[in-house]
């Protein structure tokens, strides 16, 4: 099933080249990039096509709606909560994203964890701040405490790490601190709406999720498609930047849902 959902995504990206980066990018809005309008201004600012930071806005955003979409219409007394999940899922419209491909990412069972991360990226620097961001989530109380530490260890990434590792690094932190806002409760700085769903899911039978590890998982789960869809920074063009905003997101979500049923 995983090389089945590498699979969808590289189909929408097949024919796009990869581009060396030399420089970061610039901020440029919060909308995800599907036009070349986005390639016109790095051209003209002389900037390399990695993420920037108005596609890592928008993976996080959209990560947390969807996960409230997903969960808006969900059905706690069903029988198999894990096939009403994935009926939730597969009823959001996300954009840039067929049918089929979002039947192929809630059918996944890959499980992104540290183990598969490591397998699949080989930067072990990288894997480094990425392991030490999801140790914050041990140590700090609040979002705004994570937050304010997630963006001092990546003020201070060096230039050791490759590139195109420095956006997976990025995306990993972007979703984590999305899916702290989501699931961390009012008094944490948390939106409190993933805390009103937690306390319906604990209410079912054998299932006692916890906040935090959802959290970490959220974040490893968007590194992990991020890598393993193969859309790394170098990706360009009106389909390529709209299927790797979409389908990360999306991705993230469902494996943020997935967890907390877990």
């Amino acid at each position: 099933m995983k090389k089945n959902i590498i699979s969808v995504l590289l189909v929408l990206v097949m024919s796009i080249p990869i581009v060396s980066c030399t420089k970061e990018n610039v901020i440029i809005n919060d909308d995800i990039t599907t036009s070349d309008e986005f390639q016109n201004k790095n051209s003209q600012k002389g900037n390399s096509n990695n993420i920037n930071n108005g596609q890592l806005k928008k993976i996080g955003k959209l990560h947390n709606e969807y996960l409230q979409l997903g969960f808006e219409n969900f059905n706690y007394t069903a029988i198999d909560v894990d096939e009403e999940l994935k009926t939730q899922f597969f009823n959001i419209n996300v954009p840039n994203i067929s049918e089929e491909d979002k039947l192929a990412i809630v059918d996944d069972s890959t499980v992104y964890n540290m183990d598969y991360l490591s397998s699949v990226l080989e930067d072990k620097i990288a894997l480094n701040y990425i392991q030490e961001i999801e140790n914050l989530l041990g140590v700090t109380e609040t979002y705004t405490e994570l937050e304010s530490s997630v963006n001092s260890k990546l003020l201070f990434m060096k230039d050791d790490v490759l590139c195109e590792n420095k956006d997976v690094v990025k995306v990993y932190s972007e979703v984590l601190l999305s899916s702290a806002k989501f699931w961390l409760p009012l008094s944490e700085g948390g939106s409190g709406i993933g805390d009103d769903i937690l306390g319906d899911i604990d209410e079912l039978p054998g299932i006692s999720p916890y906040a935090r590890d959802i959290i970490a998982a959220d974040g490893l789960g968007a590194a992990g498609t991020f890598v393993g869809y193969g859309l790394l920074a170098g990706l360009t063009g009106p389909i390529g930047w709209g299927a790797l905003v979409a389908g990360v997101g999306f991705s993230a979500a469902w494996s943020s849902a997935a967890a907390a049923l877990t």
